[in-house]
């Protein structure tokens, strides 16, 4: 499919969805979106930018208690490219298909980086934050089939994907599982363990392991995550490497201002174990300190300064930007 004709079909879905709410007199319908922008400005020499850095749009369906859909699509560009829309997500959920256990099937969003995007709260920042995935230690997004649900403080999910991602390219056919579970001992602190296996056409098995604890109130969020990875190749011995992250979101009791929280993170990448890994095996130190406005409902904005530093076989080198962020939801 040409990406004229993918974007077509992705603007297409949304009225044919909702046309489908009158045929059906239960059916409830909905459309919705995200957009992403930010004005770049580097102090190290690299060009200003102006970017819409994503787009999503999706349309949901709900036919009775227990069974609903959804279809979200991705346009976004990269490298320069002009916009593509790749499908996100398309699957169909079974709530309480018995006591505390829910069912999707189709294209979905990885459980792990759900829970971790839902902790943090802010997406597309700066270097596209989550780095577990965006550095392509995980796929985010894959075909496949979940289970998720909460008994009392502990929740739990399972993802088993077939290995095919969002787009042709991306398929190697290896499957990959996913697990995890979660716990909540005391009022706002949140406890998480996380497994994931996967097959990848350079090497004979994947692993990621994880540990999270984070704290959450009204106005106050931190958390800590370590990932242990294990590349495991088809000859030799195993390549080993962790991501250690942290980060708070702190709101100020400032009342002339609508919401205002101050940003900070930091990831530490060992990106020699990436499934794209660099000569050199190079260590990645990245982290922003931002402050953040939500002036109206659905929009957020974001002044933040953003630093990343490569180390490449001990040469380091320092990036800095500084970064106007919005969030528009519709």
């Amino acid at each position: 499919m040409t990406k004229l004709n993918a974007m077509l079909a992705s603007m297409a879905i949304f009225p044919m969805l909702m046309a489908a709410g009158p045929a059906m007199a239960q059916t409830q319908t909905a459309v919705s979106g995200l957009l992403y922008t930010d004005v770049s400005v580097p102090t190290d020499g690299r060009a200003s930018s102006v970017n819409v850095t994503r787009a999503f749009f999706t349309g949901k369906a709900k036919f009775s208690d227990m069974w609903s859909g959804s279809i979200t699509y991705n346009a976004y560009t990269s490298n320069g490219e002009p916009y593509d829309a790749l499908l996100h997500n398309a699957f169909i959920q079974a709530t309480n298909l018995v006591p505390n256990v829910n069912v999707q099937m189709g294209m979905l969003t990885n459980p792990w980086f759900e829970f971790e995007m839902g902790f943090f709260g802010y997406r597309m920042l700066g270097f596209h934050y989550f780095p577990v995935f965006q550095q392509g230690y995980i796929q985010p997004f894959d075909l496949g089939v979940k289970a998720f649900g909460q008994v009392g403080p502990v929740g739990y999910f399972a993802q088993m994907d077939n290995g095919t991602g969002f787009r042709a390219a991306e398929n190697n056919g290896g499957k990959a599982y996913t697990a995890g579970l979660t716990v909540t001992p005391l009022t706002g602190l949140t406890l998480g363990a996380f497994g994931h296996r996967a097959d990848n056409p350079a090497l004979n098995q994947a692993d990621r392991y994880a540990g999270f604890i984070g704290y959450r109130n009204g106005s106050f969020r931190a958390a800590a995550e370590a990932t242990q990875m294990v590349n495991q190749g088809l000859v030799g011995p195993a390549v080993t490497g962790q991501i250690l992250s942290a980060y708070t979101v702190l709101g100020l009791p400032i009342p002339v201002l609508p919401s205002p929280e101050l940003i900070a993170r930091v990831d530490r990448i060992d990106r020699n174990v990436s499934q794209d890994p660099v000569a050199g095996s190079p260590e990645t130190l990245q982290g922003l300190v931002g402050f953040s406005l939500k002036p109206a409902p659905g929009i957020t904005v974001v002044l933040d300064d953003q630093v990343s530093q490569d180390t490449i076989a001990g040469a380091t080198t320092t990036k800095n930007t500084i970064a106007l962020h919005t969030q528009v939801a519709f």
